[in-house]
């Protein structure tokens, strides 16, 4: 048998303190890939599932992740 998903507390925590949406995430996630020349189609789903456990980013799309909940990061906090 599979061992159960584990949550992924720090990507959640990191989302928490910048206070931003998964659909906002999302949305710079897939624009700084299309910065580096990459189409991708990461929405608030995919987000979802990685803050769960459940999958993982594929790719470069974990450092364009990464980038987007930088302290510099582009994401603006949900109104």
């Amino acid at each position: 048998m599979a061992a159960p998903n584990r949550p992924n507390i720090r990507l959640r925590e990191a989302i928490d303190a910048i206070g931003c949406t998964y659909d906002a995430l999302a949305r710079d996630v897939r624009r700084i890939a299309a910065e580096n020349g990459e189409i991708i189609s990461t929405n608030k789903s995919a987000i979802s599932h990685w803050v769960n456990g459940t999958r993982q980013p594929t790719g470069q799309t974990g450092h364009y992740l990464a980038e987007a909940l930088s302290p510099a990061g582009p994401v603006a906090p949900s109104p």
